[in-house]
Formats: structure tokens, sequence, C-alpha cells
């Protein structure tokens, strides 16, 4: 699986799941592995229930791939994906990008962590990653947290930071030389973004120049 972007060349990557293709993650990985010469089938249902799980199973066994990749997010999707590569021998790699169980139990903290709710997200999230033959996290915490929390061998595990369209976000030239600069940020709020060490950070950058 460690491959370099000269040998994706050809490769037919089967992108599974729920996923919207939309957002920033699976945009950024959907145009990565177009430019590095993959050829990608883009398998995804959104409706609810066992149609959306029968429409991925035919979709997904009758695609051509090398590759099962699930994509953002995928958790879920994971055990069905598993279950189509088996059959067709192929590897699944799954960008978990993040923990269900840490998002909802210590970040958001909407669910008690002894509840029956923490416990299945914390199975969600380690039955995904026994799974996956690889898979992906923005950084090396967030790998070291997976691999202590969820007791997996750290050899699946392959860091992909998380990136940017550079379509949208890209050079423009030198800022005005003057004092005053703009922060751009860009996040919904939630304690994982951490906003308030933007500010913190912010508030010191101010006393310094005083």
């Amino acid at each position: 699986m460690g491959r370099t972007s000269e040998s994706l060349k050809g490769l037919r990557v089967c992108y599974f799941g729920h996923y919207d293709p939309s957002y920033s993650r699976n945009r950024v990985i959907l145009k990565a592995l177009k430019r590095a010469g993959a050829y990608v089938v883009e398998v995804r249902n959104h409706s609810r229930g066992i149609r959306r799980w029968w429409s991925l199973l035919v979709s997904g066994l009758t695609a051509r791939f090398d590759i099962m990749f699930i994509g953002f997010p995928g958790h879920t999707d994971v055990p069905l994906g598993w279950l189509i590569a088996s059959l067709k021998r192929h590897p699944l790699v799954f960008d978990a990008f993040l923990s269900l169980y840490d998002t909802a139990v210590f970040d958001r903290r909407n669910v008690p962590p002894n509840s029956l709710r923490a416990k299945r997200l914390f199975l969600t999230d380690k039955l995904a990653c026994l799974l996956a033959t690889i898979i992906l996290l923005d950084t090396e915490s967030h790998i070291r947290y997976f691999v202590d929390t969820f007791k997996l061998p750290p050899v699946k595990f392959r860091r992909v930071w998380v990136g940017t369209d550079d379509d949208v976000m890209f050079p423009r030239g030198a800022p005005p030389s003057d004092e005053n600069f703009t922060v751009f940020f860009y996040g919904s709020y939630i304690p994982l973004h951490g906003a308030e060490y933007i500010v913190k950070a912010a508030h010191l950058l101010e006393a310094r120049k005083e």
C-alpha cells in the first residue's frame, strides 16, 4: 500500500459510502487521486435504511476497482465496504479523519462517557479500524490517540494532512506593507477547531505591540 504518486497512474479506486463529495476533505482527496493518475469510480448513496445499503452493495459489487476507499464520514460504511473488497480480494483504505467517540463524548460533550451510546460509538470506531487495511488521519497526535484508545497497530495508519482546494485557496501576492493584518479562520467553532486559541494568540500579539 506504500504507493508513490507515479504508481497511482491507471489504478482504479472505488470511492465508496454516503460521503458528501463537496465536503472539503473529500473534495481535496478526490482531486489528489485524479491528479496522481488514478481512475476514480464513485459509489455513493445518501438514502436511509435498507435502500442505501442495498444500493451501495449492488453498485460496489458491480464496480471494477483495485482499491476500496471509504470517504468521510464513512465509519458505518466500512463493514459493507470491507465485505465487497474482501469478496474481490482488494485492500480497503478508510479515511477516518476523526473519532466519532472522541468527537461526541469529549469534544462536543453531548454524549455521557459511560452511556450505551458512547460504548456504541467506541465500538463503531474500533470495528471500522480493525476491518480497514490502511487508516488515514490528519496528524501524528491523532494517530497516537487511535492507537492508544482503540489498541490498534501503528503500522495500519498513514498521516494525510487536511490540505486545501487549490482552485479556491492560492497565493495572491504580498499583502500591503502596513502594521495591520487579517486572520482568516475557517471552521465551525466546535472545540476541535480551536477558535479560542486563535483569539488568545491575537491578544498576545496585541500585547507585544504595546
